[in-house]
C-alpha cells in the first residue's frame, strides 16, 4: 500500500513532541519519535566536503549566522536528497543514523542495520519503510517522524519527494529557553546565545519554506496548539488529506516510541492533557537580564509572530550582560564547539551589525551575500514583509 511522507520539525522545546504524539494517535498515521538525525548530519557532511575536504564531521549543525561555510550552506539549500554517496560511505551513514536513533526509537535499530543503497534518496526511502514496518499497519496512509534541528533540510526533502509534507512548529523564544533551562532530559547546557541564534534560524527557514512550499508546508505556533488543539488538529488533518479523528485530542490515546502510554514531557511537571498552564511560565524562570537579551536579539521575529515583549529596546545593554552569555559549558560536546557563543567582542559586533542593518533605510545598497549571512536565508526582508503568519492555515 502506498503512503505519504511527513516530517515534523522545529527547535527543541517548541512542542514538536506534543504535536507528533497527537498526529500519531490518528489510526491512519504512523510517526516515529526523534530518529534519523545522524542521517541528516551525514548528508550535510556529504555536501560540505565538496567545498571543504577536511570538514570536521562531528561539528554540530550551524546556526548559519555569519557562517564560515556560507557557500556550502547555499548548496545544501539548493540540493535534493537524490545524491550519491561519494564523500561519505554507507557503513558510516548507517552507524551514525543508528547512533542518533537508538535512545528515542530503539525499535527501529534492527532494521536500520540492514540499510543498503548508493544514494541518500534510496536510504531515506528505506528509512520511511522502516517506520511503517515498526509503527504502521495495513490502514496507514501517512508515515513520518519527528526530528528537531533539521529545518535546513526541508527544501531538499520536498524537492526530492513529491509525496512529502512538513509540519513546522515554533514557540515564543522566552518559553523555549526557559523550558530548556528546566528540562531534566536535555543532554547539554546550551549557552543562551546558541539558543537565540538557532531559534532565529528556525524562524528564517519557516519564512523561506512558507513562501516557496506553501501547499506542502504547515506552520503553526505552539501557543495556538495548546489554546485550541481541536481546531489546529482538524486543520492539520485537512492538510494531510486525512479525516480528523477524536483520538488526536485525547492524550490518553498517545503512545511513546515503544507503544506505551505517553505522558506530556513538560519541563515543569507531568501532565495528562493539552494545557495552557505553562504558557507564561517563562516569566518565573528567566531573570530580567535574560528576558532583555532574548527580546532584544529576537525582536524582529517576535514582532512578526505577535509575541509581545516585556522590556524596552536596549540592545547595547543586552550585549554587555556577561551573565547572559557565560553559562558553564558542562559537556564535552559543548566545551569543544560552544565557546563561540560566549561573550566576546566578535559576538557583540555581529549582533550590533544585524541590528543596524535591519534599521538601515539604505540597506538595499548592502551586498546580498552579506544580508544572507546576517539573516540566514535569501530574500529575508522580502519574505518577512510578504509572508502572513495566520493563527491557523
Amino acid at each position: 500500500m502506498s503512503y505519504n511522507y511527513l516530517l515534523i520539525t522545529g527547535i527543541i522545546r517548541s512542542g514538536t513532541t506534543l504535536i507528533s504524539r497527537a498526529i500519531d494517535a490518528h489510526p491512519q498515521i504512523a510517526i516515529a519519535p526523534d530518529p534519523y538525525f545522524g542521517y541528516f548530519r551525514e548528508f550535510r557532511n556529504e555536501i560540505y566536503k565538496d567545498f571543504f575536504p577536511d570538514f570536521d564531521e562531528e561539528q554540530p549543525l550551524s546556526d548559519h549566522f555569519f557562517d564560515d561555510f556560507f557557500h556550502a550552506k547555499q548548496q545544501l539549500l539548493k540540493s535534493s536528497i537524490n545524491r550519491k554517496l561519494i564523500n561519505q560511505n554507507l557503513k558510516k551513514v548507517i552507524e551514525n543514523t543508528a547512533k542518533f536513533t537508538e535512545q528515542n526509537a530503539p525499535l527501529l535499530i534492527p532494521y536500520l542495520l540492514r540499510l543498503n543503497g548508493d544514494s541518500y534518496k534510496d536510504l531515506f526511502t528505506q528509512l520511511m519503510e522502516i517506520v511503517n514496518k515498526v509503527y504502521g499497519d495495513k490502514d496507514t496512509k501517512v508515515v513520518g517522524f519527528k526530528r528537531p534541528w533539521v529545518e535546513e533540510f526541508v527544501m531538499p526533502l520536498l524537492r526530492t519527494f513529491p509525496n512529502m509534507k512538513i509540519i513546522y512548529i515554533i514557540r515564543d523564544p522566552r518559553a523555549v529557553i526557559a523550558s530548556q533551562k528546566r528540562a531534566s532530559n536535555i543532554q547539554h547546557n546550551y549557552p543562551l546565545l546558541f539558543m537565540i541564534r538557532n531559534w532565529r534560524k528556525s524562524f528564517a527557514y519557516a519564512l523561506y519554506n512558507l513562501y516557496y512550499n506553501n501547499d506542502r508546508f504547515y506552520f503553526l505556533r505552539y501557543e495556538d496548539l495548546i489554546t485550541d488543539p481541536k481546531s489546529v488538529l482538524k486543520d492539520i488533518s485537512r492538510f494531510l488529506d486525512i479525516k480528523f479523528n477524536p483520538k488526536m485530542i485525547d492524550v490518553s490515546s498517545y503512545r511513546d516510541s515503544e507503544g506505551k502510554s505517553w505522558t506530556n514531557n513538560s519541563s515543569y511537571e507531568k501532565t495528562n492533557n493539552i494545557t495552557t498552564k505553562f504558557k507564561s511560565k517563562w516569566e518565573e524562570i528567566l531573570n530580567n537580564e535574560e528576558v532583555q537579551c532574548i527580546e532584544d536579539l529576537c525582536f524582529i521575529e517576535m514582532t512578526k509572530l505577535n509575541y509581545s515583549r516585556k522590556t524596552q529596546t536596549d540592545i547595547h545593554r543586552s550585549l554587555f550582560l556577561k551573565n547572559a552569555f557565560s553559562e558553564e559549558l558542562n559537556t564535552s560536546w559543548i566545551k569543544e564547539y560552544g565557546k563561540k557563543y560566549l561573550l566576546s567582542e566578535e559576538n557583540i559586533n555581529k549582533e550590533l551589525l544585524r541590528y543596524y542593518i535591519y534599521h538601515d533605510v539604505d540597506r538595499v545598497k548592502i551586498d546580498n551575500v552579506f544580508l544572507e549571512q546576517a539573516f540566514i536565508v535569501p530574500e529575508f526582508f522580502h519574505l518577512i514583509k510578504n509572508i502572513s503568519f495566520n493563527s491557523f492555515k
